[in-house]
């Protein structure tokens, strides 16, 4: 079972965690809020999913369609890019697939 799945199991029974978690790591690094946030729209997602399916449903793709515009909503609500127009949604669309694929791939790289 993958890091984030186990985090997902484990967050089912611990309901209440990471909200109290979070602001620590807002507040340890730059940057940390929307870092956090990105954690936590894949902690949610994984709970999601795992509720929905079973702890080793593999539905991969899937979790990665709902976590992305969550991800992308996140990054264009921060402070680096409020004001700013996107020019190519086409570009940014696959960019913010990529960085939630990707950031779901760190954290899974800290697990078993």
């Amino acid at each position: 079972m993958s890091w984030l799945k186990s985090v997902g199991a484990i967050a089912l029974k611990i309901v209440g965690l990471w909200p109290k978690v979070a602001p620590l790591v807002a507040m340890a690094i730059p940057g940390g809020s929307e870092i956090g946030g990105i954690v936590n729209i894949l902690l949610s997602t994984e709970q999601l999913f795992t509720s929905a399916y079973g702890a080793n449903a593999k539905k991969g793709s899937d979790k990665l369609r709902a976590a992305a515009p969550q991800v992308a909503q996140l990054i264009q609500a921060s402070a680096m890019f409020q004001g700013k127009a996107i020019k190519d949604e086409a570009l940014a669309e696959k960019a913010f697939t990529a960085i939630t694929s990707d950031f779901a791939d760190l954290l899974n790289a800290y697990g078993e």
